[in-house]
């Protein structure tokens, strides 16, 4: 997680011209040379007979997209090697299995609220800056420079929320701030799809939360809850359009289906639909200069799937995600496992229909961590205490 979360500090400070391009390179290039040591088999007998017939189906996929990469040259070798979706992100399902158990969560909880002081550090020193470039007509690189600290720096957030009560009424506020400060900021820049991750977010939590309560205090809550949500209402419909003029201004525009319909239409004619293009994947699109040109990433978790291992790698990861999220929610004696059924449901709902999921991030990592907590019964049997 270390090693994960410095490579995603040197590919932000890039994003945000803290760090020279190349020099970023070089220390993502030791970072994943690094990662590369912890690969090894895993003991996956664990996952029964169906999750291991699905995960070893999976891992040779995966081994065709990355061999169906182009290694013609050594420019795409260390373009494999260091993208956030090259190798690594591939092999992250055979490196974090070997991680999936219990014993490593409190040092989890620690490792990402820590993290989140710096990713609140971040924010403090790089948002008014990115503001400025906001407001003087650079939209695009402000929103791509903030999306980039939110995503990799402070990529555990959404597993701090819903894993607040393992924390102290201080440290809950904290989290719960972070969150807020980050659909502020979403707000100011227009950023629709990190403001719906946190309602989806919230609505999970509470959802879960007022589940383990009885009748009368799930109903005095819900009724604070109505109010909260009535009052942010009036706020955002009273005084949203004054202080987030942008995102008022294209709240219903439909920026996702031009590029979607370009790369179905790209991969159909060319018969590519079935296996993808693989690890380096691109798609023919007119969206960056109205002139045809090849375009290696796409903001829709499963078409960028598509796009890499074909219709063929879309089935084969949701029959495998799918079978640990409805056991750890269903059949698991622990509440642990449930709020980890919980993320995994968060994670595969955001990012897969408003961003990319897959990348060799924090959040790709806790991923896979609660699918291969949720698919092993020794694990959903124990009790809370126990886990």
């Amino acid at each position: 997680m270390t090693a994960l979360m410095f490579y995603n500090v040197f590919l932000t400070l890039a994003f945000l011209n803290v760090l020279p391009g190349r020099l970023a390179q070089v220390l993502e290039i030791l970072v994943c040379l690094y990662l590369l040591t912890f690969l090894k088999i895993p003991r996956i007998k664990t996952l029964g007979v169906v999750g291991l017939f699905l995960y070893i189906l999976l891992v040779l996929w995966s081994i065709f997209i990355i061999l169906n990469g182009g290694f013609a040259s050594s420019y795409n070798i260390v373009r494999i090697l260091t993208r956030n979706q090259g190798l690594l992100c591939f092999l992250m399902i055979i490196l974090s299995f070997q991680f999936s158990h219990p014993r490593y969560l409190n040092y989890i909880f620690s490792f990402l609220y820590q993290w989140n002081k710096v990713y609140l550090c971040g924010i403090l020193l790089f948002i008014p800056y990115l503001i400025w470039v906001f407001r003087t007509g650079d939209t695009m690189v402000a929103q791509t420079r903030f999306e980039a600290l939110h995503a990799y720096i402070g990529g555990g957030l959404i597993f701090l929320i819903i894993f607040s009560y393992k924390f102290t009424y201080k440290q809950r506020k904290c989290i719960h701030i972070s969150a807020l400060i980050s659909v502020i900021c979403a707000g100011i820049f227009a950023r629709r799809g990190v403001i719906l991750l946190y309602i989806f977010t919230y609505m999970m939590w509470l959802f879960i939360s007022l589940s383990n309560q009885s009748v009368s205090k799930r109903i005095i809550n819900l009724f604070k809850i109505g109010i909260l949500v009535l009052l942010l209402l009036y706020i955002f419909i009273s005084y949203g359009e004054a202080l987030f003029p942008m995102l008022f201004s294209r709240l219903t525009d439909d920026t996702r289906s031009f590029t979607e319909l370009e790369l179905i239409k790209d991969f159909t004619e060319s018969g590519d639909l079935m296996f993808g293009r693989g690890i380096l994947g691109t798609y023919n699109s007119i969206i960056e200069s109205a002139i045809p040109e090849d375009r290696a990433g796409i903001e829709t978790g499963y078409l960028d799937m598509v796009m890499r291992g074909g219709l063929v790698y879309v089935v084969l990861y949701a029959l495998f995600v799918i079978t640990p999220l409805v056991c750890g929610f269903f059949s698991s004696q622990s509440k642990t496992v449930k709020y980890m059924a919980i993320y995994s449901l968060v994670f595969i709902f955001y990012f897969n229909t408003a961003s990319s999921n897959m990348s060799l991030s924090i959040r790709y990592f806790l991923f896979l961590y609660c699918i291969f907590i949720c698919y092993q019964r020794q694990y959903r049997l124990l009790s809370n205490s126990k886990i």
